[in-house]
């Protein structure tokens, strides 16, 4: 996620909701470093001067060095190389930096520490500035990678000023649902690599496992019946592909006149992907593949384990979700889907297409509808998978569930919704 390793001297920022992880994770990045450091030192032991001190300092300003120690033996991390300390007096811990000298340094957490010289509580905007600023000066004259977590408010940002997130190299937040044992890493801002790039983690006992396939974990709850209208994709995050599981649910209002009463407005609802695009993709099926009856439908969607759709490249999963739920038939189970859908109902191309195809191979699917454009035939030959191309998505209806499109502009406007001759207005003089 950080692009290939820690910089020395960077600052790295890492966000996320309450009990997602934070201290977690750094914790054990934290006996990861520590014991890589012992090992630097053993190795130069004899020599004049090492290549660092070696060790990590872990501040705590949220637990005791009590609590802290008893999270990481639950965990099974080597206590050879980690100093922790419980201050939140920022003075302290730079002053245990300069006696110390560690290889690196996890302050948990920056709204917790104060500078006696700067004006506001623990945790006001001069405060988070003020700490954020002298520990990236330390980081930067000795050379020291610095770890900062930063706690997220209701709206998603990180707590306290935006400015915090500029004085930083690196920004990560660490995503996850509190009831799903499932962790996304991801980067918002990194001065020294790509923000493409994702980490996959479960949390345990033991801590945060990565998981070396994070399709079979997407696709392990997978469940096949009539009853489910669901449509596997393929994404790319980064260098990663891995497979996803689109599912929809749509259910018919009632009529207006039944009751006497107005009917309420149809419920649109999505969980893990953006209003804005399911918005798009109903307004496309509606006009070019489904007909106007579908503004008349509640509609649900939702993302199996608890990622967030964000390659436009998983437009025809969703739509084609929506479509099977609508007429009532499944979508063939050997089948995933991959492909960006434009407004005039047409499959763009995607990029990565070939490892698309062979993630989903992996994964023993058969079939892979995928967009005709920038695409060609002998892209299934290496894996022996049947690729179904398809130009727009009134195609892949056909393609997929074996049923006619029916477009509403065409039943209701045959002749166009644009007179074909303009009215002969009179002259006046």
């Amino acid at each position: 996620v950080l692009g290939g390793g820690v910089v020395p001297g960077g600052m790295i920022l890492v966000g996320g909701d309450p009990g997602v992880g934070k201290s977690t994770i750094l914790l054990q990045l934290a006996g990861l470093l520590g014991a890589r450091g012992e090992e630097r030192e053993g190795e130069e032991d004899g020599a004049n001067e090492s290549i660092a001190a070696g060790g990590v300092l872990y501040a705590s300003g949220e637990e005791s060095v009590e609590q802290v120690a008893g999270r990481a033996e639950r965990m099974g991390i080597d206590p050879n190389g980690i100093y922790l300390y419980s201050a939140t007096r920022l003075e302290n811990i730079l002053e245990a930096v300069s006696t110390l000298k560690p290889a690196a340094l996890v302050v948990d957490s920056i709204q917790t520490v104060f500078l006696e010289d700067a004006t506001g509580s623990p945790g006001s905007v001069s405060q988070v500035r003020e700490c954020a600023t002298a520990l990236l000066h330390a980081a930067k004259t000795t050379g020291m990678p610095v770890f900062i977590i930063g706690h997220v408010t209701k709206s998603g940002d990180i707590a306290g000023p935006r400015v915090l997130e500029h004085i930083v190299d690196v920004v990560l937040y660490l995503e996850g649902d509190a009831d799903r044992a499932v962790r996304i890493l991801r980067g918002h801002k990194n001065r020294y690599g790509s923000t493409d790039e994702v980490g996959v983690f479960q949390m345990s006992d033991g801590g945060m496992k990565p998981v070396a396939s994070p399709s079979a974990l997407f696709l392990g709850e997978r469940i096949l019946s009539p009853d489910v209208s669901a449509a596997p994709t393929v994404t790319v995050q980064g260098s990663r592909p891995f497979m996803l599981e689109v599912q929809a649910l749509t259910n018919e209002r009632a009529d207006a006149g039944e009751g006497g009463g107005m009917s309420a407005p149809p419920i649109r609802t999505a969980v893990g992907l953006r209003f804005e695009r399911m918005q798009l993709l109903l307004a496309v099926l509606a006009k070019f593949v489904l007909g106007r009856r579908l503004q008349k439908h509640d509609v649900f969607i939702n993302i199996v384990g608890g990622m967030k759709l964000e390659d436009p490249s998983t437009d025809v999963a969703v739509a084609l979700a929506i479509a099977s739920s609508f007429v009532e038939k499944p979508l063939p189970p050997d089948m995933c889907f991959f492909g960006e859908v434009g407004l005039g109902g047409e499959l763009r191309p995607v990029m990565q297409a070939e490892r698309r195809i062979a993630e989903a191979a992996t994964m023993g699917f058969k079939r892979v509808l995928l967009p005709e454009a920038g695409s060609s035939p002998e892209m299934g030959k290496k894996t022996g998978i049947e690729l179904v191309r398809c130009n727009t998505l009134a195609d892949a209806l056909e393609a997929a569930l074996d049923v006619k499109p029916s477009r509403s502009a065409a039943k209701s406007q045959p002749n166009g919704s644009w007179p074909s001759k303009f009215p002969k207005q009179k002259k006046t003089f």
